[in-house]
């Protein structure tokens, strides 16, 4: 017999059959701890900066409110401050409230009017005036003062109001018959125009928002104090 020769034969190695550890390999590494350092300093540094824009927005949009609040509250002061001059029959030099004996003058910061009373059914009282002074709060100056006094039988409503708190300037100026201003106390009663800046500033956030408003005009039911 014959002997069969026996012959082993080594089977070649295969790419595709070897497998890839990254563990294994002697290529391989993980991150170093500068690389780890700097990807948090740079997460830290956008998550900083997302959040400095996120403050400016806000306080822009706080401003931006504000300052639409105080041209709300100054225009319709002046709104109300144009209207009682003009309804106004003339510019009293002052005015004593009876109950607490405070004087208010007409002066170039503050005013007081007369105005023509009637009664419930609107018929004009004969003799009888409303008074009107608007005026600085003398003990919060930053307020404003709009204070009606009705007439014995007058359907005006006695009250005081504080339109607004934001007052930073208020200065009104008198003019005669001719358009000539005056400062004498002893022609008030002949004035016929008045103009009225009104200026309100507010701080938010550091920053300054301010308002102004002109108005005025003249005494449409004029007359001159017998």
């Amino acid at each position: 017999m014959s002997k069969k020769s026996i012959e082993i034969r080594k089977k070649p190695y295969s790419l595709l059959a070897i497998s890839y550890s990254p563990f294994a390999s002697g290529t391989a590494r993980g991150f170093t701890l500068i690389e780890l350092l700097l990807a948090i300093s740079l997460l830290s540094f956008l998550i900083g900066l997302l959040w400095v824009i996120g403050q400016d927005a806000s306080e822009a949009a706080m401003v931006e409110n504000q300052r639409q609040i105080i041209l709300d509250e100054t225009g319709r002061t002046e709104g109300d401050i144009t209207r009682y001059i003009q309804e106004a029959a003339r510019v009293a030099t002052s005015y004593t409230d009876p109950t607490t004996g405070e004087v208010s003058l007409t002066s170039p910061n503050s005013l007081v009017l007369e105005l023509v009373s009637y009664d419930q059914s609107g018929i004009r009282l004969s003799g009888v005036m409303d008074r009107v002074v608007i005026k600085p709060d003398p003990e919060i100056p930053s307020t404003l003062i709009i204070q009606t006094i009705p007439g014995m039988g007058s359907r005006r409503a006695n009250q005081t109001r504080r339109p607004l708190t934001t007052l930073a300037n208020l200065d009104f100026h008198y003019f005669l018959p001719g358009d000539t201003e005056t400062t004498d106390p002893g022609a008030f009663s002949s004035v016929t125009r008045i103009q009225v800046n009104l200026d309100a500033q507010v701080t938010v956030k550091n920053r300054t928002v301010s308002a102004n408003f002109v108005g005025g005009g003249k005494l449409r039911n004029h007359q001159v104090e017998n």
